[in-house]
């Protein structure tokens, strides 16, 4: 009796825990969810004006959770530095909370790409943005286009593109843009709702998600100002890696007469200063015996009564605007014997004379730098 007992136990037990079991598992499959979340209502209405609430507020057709909202959301124009907002995310809403009202007769545009995305699969809200204004009426500028890669001509993605009033003062280094975006996968880019009025356009890499430009960044712009309307057309920014090196000196070579400095880039300025100068070398004197040439990579020092042995100071400049300042010990070398009996090369006319004479003009070359004597005639023409 007491083993059928047992056995009944055993059995009894056995049941539970299949019982059990079933209880508590899951059903296994079914299809996936392949709809991203919708977006059915905001507050304030899209497009609205004379907004005066501080929050806003996205409702959604599903369960919603916020990602890297930080890297995604993009506010036109950008918060003042002193307003910022917190985050209110609810079971398929999420609501922005700003610290001070916004900024009157102004028209906002928040962009949350693709921060807000569903609770099982993640995948981002199809149409996640809001645009009012504040004001009466909603600006109507918009500015559009592409960015490229200057080296690659490939389009360049997921790059920072910003408009910055021409009175900012802090620049593209040390300041926000007033209004921006980015581009998509293919580097195109739209601004919508911009004030008209003039703007610099830049577009930069951002490495650091930090909405300013820094060393090591590629970076694109419009040489001038941009008129912004409701009828601007799309404008395309190349991304190049700025030059920051300054010139470098890589040889001089002297003689008797002149030294040739040469540089690894191309200068397009050069301006020498003597150290002690003499007392009756004007830097304009000094300066006018200084001459670039081979486009810009040799500068020609000629010695003159003006510019003889001494320390100079030499400042160069790049054609990015890059400086370099030397100090220069300039030594020119006595000539031997000889090389005082060596004539100089003779004045020659630039060009055939027959061609020069139809021209009207004529064009001599000396084989050392000279200067009008004022009140005398350089010659005769005959």
């Amino acid at each position: 009796m007491n083993a059928n007992w047992t056995g009944s136990g055993l059995a009894l037990a056995a049941l539970l825990a299949l019982g059990s079991c079933a209880a508590i598992s899951s059903p296994q499959g079914g299809p996936r969810d392949k709809t991203a979340p919708r977006l059915v209502a905001t507050s304030p209405d899209s497009a609205a004006r004379n907004v005066k609430q501080q929050f806003i507020r996205l409702t959604f057709s599903e369960p919603i959770q916020v990602k890297d909202l930080t890297k995604n959301l993009l506010i036109t124009p950008q918060l003042a530095p002193d307003n910022s907002y917190s985050v209110r995310p609810d079971r398929d809403f999420v609501t922005l909370l700003f610290k001070k009202p916004l900024e009157a007769n102004t028209t906002y545009s928040f962009n949350f790409r693709n921060a807000i995305v569903d609770v099982t699969e993640s995948l981002p809200a199809k149409y996640q943005a809001l645009s009012f204004s504040t004001g009466a009426t909603l600006d109507s500028g918009r500015v559009s286009g592409n960015v490229i890669d200057l080296l690659t001509t490939r389009p360049a993605g997921d790059v920072v593109v910003g408009l910055y009033r021409t009175t900012d003062t802090v620049g593209v280094r040390r300041g926000q843009p007033y209004y921006l975006t980015r581009t998509d996968s293919k580097g195109a880019f739209q601004i919508n709702f911009v004030r008209v009025a003039s703007y610099l356009l830049y577009a930069w890499t951002d490495k650091n998600n930090n909405n300013r430009f820094d060393d090591g960044e590629k970076i694109g712009y419009l040489a001038k100002p941009l008129a912004v309307t409701d009828t601007t057309g799309p404008r395309t920014l190349r991304l190049v890696r700025p030059d920051r090196l300054p010139p470098r000196r890589t040889g001089i070579e002297t003689t008797a007469t002149q030294a040739r400095i040469s540089f690894n880039e191309g200068l397009s300025a050069a301006t020498l200063t003597a150290v002690a100068p003499a007392a009756d070398a004007t830097p304009a004197a000094i300066q006018s015996a200084a001459e670039l040439v081979d486009f810009g990579r040799s500068l020609l020092v000629y010695k003159t009564p003006a510019l003889g042995d001494g320390r100079y100071l030499l400042t160069t400049t790049d054609s990015t605007g890059n400086q370099r300042r030397d100090t220069l010990n300039l030594r020119f070398p006595v000539p031997t014997a000889a090389g005082k009996k060596t004539p100089v090369a003779g004045t020659t006319v630039a060009g055939n004379p027959r061609t020069v004479y139809r021209q009207g003009q004529v064009k001599f070359v000396f084989p050392v730098p000279v200067a009008l004597v004022a009140g005398r005639s350089p010659g005769t023409l005959t």
